[in-house]
């Protein structure tokens, strides 16, 4: 490695303490050193008998050393200090002086490119428009600057619209468009607005890289966000919602906005064109910016624009606040419409598969096999046309709607069938474990419609996800309920007939309520079309929180009744009783405890109704006891 002769630094008062140790470098390098004022009052002094400068300044000076270029033929390094963040991580360098000083002094500066905004420089980003919380000044020192910065991003969310860009490439390309905003940066890897378009981003390529902004929502704009956070730069695809333009020289007028902000300091007035200075600035760095910058000049132009909106979209959002949740077009969402529309049809395939759904659950719930039960679940076609149902509310599309909810009753009507045919085949078979567990339903199932619910609209929103179906039809447990229910009919128990019904009806509510707000979420409407529909559910779910909210306080008494129960040591006519184990199964108004007892004295009945006295005192219903008694030796 090859080391400079001579140098000058240039220092203001944080960069005079390395002047020392420049000075006592290990490289033999002569240093002329100058205060900043003074050498940018005078340049001429000093240049062009020094060729390389080390700016041992704030940012203000090093943009005035750039400017120099313009009659100045010269190289530029940096000794940052440990408060200018962005220029250590952009360049390359750390906090480490010697380091610093050993890439300050080489010889080995390389151009790279500076951008030029109506013949003023872009030192980091222009922007024109509304964009929200990208590419935030990188100037805050304190955590308050920072929240500051973030809240006045957060306030820009809900005054975004989108306004007309007419953009013009280098080679006379003519693009219109719609978009809230649209920037130019030139800033190192670590930002997000780098890493967000790390597959083709160089400050080394010959090129102005423009990126329009475009969202339909501003859930959508979320979204791009939390892309751009957790996933920057992975692939080749441009996030939802961003065009990509590049070319040595692009020229942009917008409809609303009457100035391009530079660097969050000053401003010019539209329209403006960008393009690559003539005159290049070389400048040492570390060895992982020229990895990073390594792309050489390039004429090719670049324009990504699928992402942003038509001509018949652009009419629609045009000078308008954008919505919080976005409109989804039929042309956008052509094939998930297609295939929900499909899904909401009766056909034979359909039919067969509810039968044998319901009537290997069926058997599974006799033989008490958790395993066969699963099985069912995953057969089971009952979650596609509740999902087609939750799509048909939230677009209004009456087809939709009709043709799910026959899709549903015939698939409900052959459930109960099937497994009342089986239940009078069996009459002699009581009732299992597996069925129990179906019979009564609380708040917490509601629950696990509601997300079920929304894992269904997601995971059929997105193909490379559709295969997460299986587990949601897993998780919800739409066919077994619907098989005790059969059964339930089938022996005349209308008891078990009637819970094993609202857990299905639970999870057919919250599944559909769920989806359809998922849906809206994820942009395929902005407002929920078929009030009606939505009324009627809302009511439906109103209705089925009731009893589902008093089996639940059932099983938190059940439970305290227990911890109380295990805690307790009860003396009974001067006899010890403890209770080991305890179980409580709440049914009607009928409390049930199934008790282990440890004792060391034999309990006469008289001690027993005592016993029982001193626990009914614990619960408002009547209460039965089955107690088994062990001896303490």
């Amino acid at each position: 490695m090859e080391y400079k002769k001579r140098v000058i630094c240039v220092w203001d008062d944080n960069g005079r303490q390395y002047l020392e140790k420049l000075k006592a470098n290990a490289f033999d390098t002569e240093i002329v050193d100058c205060e900043a004022s003074l050498f940018l009052n005078h340049p001429e002094k000093f240049l062009p008998d020094i060729e390389h400068i080390i700016a041992a300044v704030g940012r203000d000076l090093i943009l005035q050393l750039v400017r120099l270029r313009d009659h100045w033929d010269f190289t530029l390094a940096f000794l940052p200090n440990s408060s200018q963040r962005t220029l250590i991580k952009m360049m390359d360098l750390s906090t480490d002086l010697d380091h610093n000083i050993d890439i300050a002094l080489r010889d080995d500066a390389k151009a790279i490119d500076l951008i030029s905004c109506n013949g003023a420089l872009v030192e980091l980003k222009a922007t024109i428009g509304t964009i929200p919380l990208i590419g935030l000044s990188g100037h805050a020192h304190t955590p308050w600057e920072f929240l500051k910065d973030i809240r006045l991003g957060l306030a820009q969310f809900f005054k975004m619209h989108l306004q007309q860009f007419e953009i013009e490439t280098a080679n006379g390309k003519k693009i219109k468009t719609a978009a809230s905003g649209v920037f130019v940066f030139e800033h190192g890897r670590q930002s997000t607005l780098s890493r967000m378009m790390q597959y083709d981003h160089s400050r080394r390529d010959n090129q102005v890289m423009l990126i329009i902004v475009s969202p339909f929502s501003v859930v959508e704009y979320m979204r791009f966000l939390f892309a751009v956070i957790i996933s920057p730069g992975k692939g080749e695809k441009i996030p939802d919602a961003i065009g990509v333009i590049k070319s040595r020289e692009i020229t942009v007028r917008a409809s609303s906005s009457k100035e391009v902000v530079l660097d969050e300091r000053s401003s010019v007035g539209l329209p403006v064109t960008f393009k690559i200075m003539d005159q290049k600035l070389k400048v040492n760095a570390g060895p992982k910016f020229w990895e990073e910058n390594s792309k050489q000049s390039s004429d090719k132009e670049t324009i990504k624009i699928d992402n942003l909106p038509d001509e018949k979209e652009m009419k629609r959002y045009l000078h308008s606040h954008i919505p919080f949740f976005s409109y989804a077009s039929e042309d956008r969402f052509k094939e998930l419409f297609l295939s929900l529309r499909k899904d909401a049809e009766t056909n034979m395939h359909y039919i067969v598969l509810m039968l044998l759904s319901t009537l290997l659950a069926t058997i599974g719930l006799f033989s008490n096999s958790s395993a066969v039960v699963i099985g069912a679940m995953l057969l089971a076609p009952l979650m596609a046309p509740i999902v087609s149902f939750a799509m048909g509310m939230l677009r209004a599309d009456e087809r939709m709607i009709e043709y799910s909810l026959m899709k549903i009753t015939v698939g409900i009507g052959l459930a109960l069938l099937a497994s009342a045919g089986v239940a009078l085949l069996l009459p002699e078979l009581a009732l299992t474990d597996e069925m129990r567990a179906r019979i009564n339903p609380n708040l917490l199932d509601m629950g696990i419609a509601v997300f079920s619910g929304m894992a269904a609209a997601y995971s059929k929103s997105f193909k490379e996800i559709a295969q997460s179906l299986a587990g949601v039809a897993i998780a919800v447990a739409l066919v077994p309920p619907l098989s005790v229910a059969g059964i339930g009919l089938g022996q005349g128990n209308m008891d078990v007939f009637y819970g094993a019904f609202l857990l299905f009806f639970t999870n057919l509510v919250g599944i559909s309520l769920a989806a359809t707000l998922t849906f809206q979420i994820l942009g395929f409407s902005s407002v929920v079309k078929s009030r009606k529909s939505m009324l009627i559910v809302s009511a439906l779910l109103i209705a089925t929180v009731f009893p589902l909210y008093f089996s639940y306080r059932k099983i938190i008494e059940s439970y305290h009744l227990e911890k109380f129960i295990q805690q307790s040591r009860f003396l009974v006519n001067d006899k010890y009783v403890i209770i080991k184990e305890v179980s409580v199964v709440d049914r009607d108004d009928v409390t049930l405890l199934d008790l282990t007892l440890s004792v060391r004295e034999a309990l006469d009945r008289h001690d027993l109704e005592m016993l029982k006295q001193r626990l009914q005192e614990q619960v408002e219903e009547k209460l039965f006891i089955r107690a088994e008694v062990e001896y303490i030796l």
